[in-house]
């Protein structure tokens, strides 16, 4: 019990660290929502969204297995001549695929030349420039998870995501650039990281082309190769839509659906993404350390938080979905906010899914993740070819939030045979009342939140502290409490005994 407390305070350190990142991260996507709405036309921003679909797809697909064995088996390795492997394998490897990549692109993209237009040519260029850096920042960013660097990933972070969107304005108002300078900017900064979190690793120090080996690249082939498939079909699931709209509906509704869902992507990212950042690492060596009993206590604590996070989100960004498109976007792009509950209550299922999942990627058996997607992927595509030429990309949205059910639900089903879940319906519908108290403030503020962005955001911040108030209350957070006096009273004996 004890070990597994002190690695809950490890998560806790990581997360706070990780937190800030995103929650900068996120602040930045809400900002971006606002200056792309008045940068670009829907029609403009949905074509850069299918060009920027389509390279986070070949991202996961062709480079997953390289980001997921980065993490995965970084702590196996740290002798030094064992360290001298796993990175020249490693970066052998992303080097080889993003050459690779690259060059199949551009030979595409030459033979189709004649057939696009000169500024979705120059778009697709940017792109594929982006893909290339972007995969090996991704590479370097796993491997600082990995070592739990989480205040250096941290600092980049935040510094990535706010000088990137500084440069594409720069780029967009001063220089003239057009909805390329997204993929412009990322890649600068790309490469600036590359060079910073090389040094902090010291890549030098442990790359030698004559320490590759075969053995290690089929292991890293081994446990990758099925979550290329559970790639493919987690882009099916959060993107695939968009292509769906661009051949039955415009492009116009592509934008406005693409921004309504980065404004949710955001909102999650605050409270999803970080936490995950951190727990990953510390899930791996509790499994390694306390094996099966150890990692499931582990795992039941963590659910709880992640739902104590993630359902006021959802009711969150339901009550506030169309002042917050008011405020934040362009006239064009308000409709939009129909669809943001739905995103929401999709991204909600989705991260609780990762989580479910993560014991198969413990007994690398990945293979069950890959068809568990199949099924839940297969059914979105049909879905929203179904519903979405009649009813545009609002069918797209509860579409894919019923298809992330579908594979929760199944998920759940097939881990119950091997893992228990220990999760709390008392706790469950305490976090759902106190939501619903936030959304009862919430909705009071409405009128005020519609006049600005500043009021938006005060409001923002008046619903979460209503929220933690409420979770008091209600009593869900006792034992967190007691857990704070117990660190005060320690901290207040040890002083007055010096």
């Amino acid at each position: 019990m004890a070990n597994i407390n002190q690695m809950l305070k490890n998560v806790a350190k990581d997360t706070v660290y990780y937190t800030a990142a995103k929650v900068v991260a996120g602040l930045m996507g809400i900002l971006s929502v606002k200056l792309f709405t008045s940068l670009f036309a829907p029609d403009v921003f949905g074509d850069y969204s299918i060009v920027s679909t389509t390279v986070n797809m070949l991202l996961m697909i062709v480079f997953g297995w390289l980001f997921h064995s980065a993490i995965r088996f970084s702590q196996e390795y740290q002798a030094v001549e064992e360290k001298k492997k796993f990175y020249s394998t490693l970066f052998l490897c992303s080097a080889a695929v993003t050459f690779i990549t690259i060059f199949m692109a551009l030979l595409l993209l030459f033979f189709f030349q004649n057939s696009i237009d000169k500024g979705l040519t120059i778009l697709i260029l940017s792109g594929i420039l982006f893909l290339g850096t972007q995969s090996n920042a991704l590479v370097l960013f796993n491997l600082l998870r990995a070592e739990r660097m989480s205040l250096l990933y941290s600092l980049l972070t935040i510094g990535y995501s706010i000088l990137k969107l500084v440069s594409i304005y720069i780029m967009a108002t001063v220089m003239h650039f057009g909805v390329d300078s997204i993929f412009w900017s990322g890649a600068l900064f790309d490469l600036i990281v590359i060079i910073l979190m090389a040094y902090k690793l010291r890549i030098w120090k442990y790359f030698d082309k004559n320490s590759f080996t075969s053995r290690l690249f089929r292991r890293f082939l081994a446990y990758g190769s099925p979550l290329i498939g559970v790639s493919v079909t987690t882009w099916i699931l959060s993107a695939s839509d968009k292509y769906v709209i661009k051949i039955y509906r415009t492009s116009a509704e592509v934008g406005i659906y693409s921004i309504s869902y980065s404004l949710v992507a955001a909102g999650f990212t605050l409270v999803n993404t970080s936490l995950m950042l951190g727990l990953y690492p510390i899930i791996l060596k509790t499994w390694k350390e306390h094996g099966k009993k150890g990692t499931e206590e582990l795992m039941g604590k963590i659910l709880r938080y992640y739902l104590i996070m993630t359902i006021p989100a959802f009711v969150g960004l339901s009550v506030l979905a169309r002042p917050a498109l008011t405020v934040l976007a362009s006239r064009d792009y308000i409709s939009g906010y129909t669809v943001i509950p739905w995103v929401a209550l999709g991204l909600l299922f989705q991260g609780l899914t990762e989580y479910v999942t993560k014991i198969w990627e413990l007994q690398e058996k990945t293979k069950t993740i890959f068809y568990l997607m199949i099924a839940a992927a297969t059914v979105n595509i049909l879905l929203n070819i179904v519903m979405v030429p009649y009813y545009g990309f609002y069918a797209a949205a509860i579409t894919t939030a019923f298809s992330y059910l579908l594979y929760l639900a199944l998920a759940l089903g097939l881990s119950y045979k091997i893992f228990t879940w220990k999760i709390s319906f008392k706790s469950m519908g305490r976090i759902a009342a106190a939501s619903l108290i936030m959304a009862a403030a919430l909705r009071t503020l409405l009128e005020l939140i519609h006049r600005s962005t500043i009021h938006l955001i005060l409001g923002i911040i008046c619903g979460v502290m209503v929220y933690f108030m409420a979770l008091i209350i209600v009593g869900e957070l006792k034992d967190e409490i007691i857990q704070i006096q117990r660190v005060l009273k320690r901290r207040r004996n040890d002083y007055e005994n010096r």
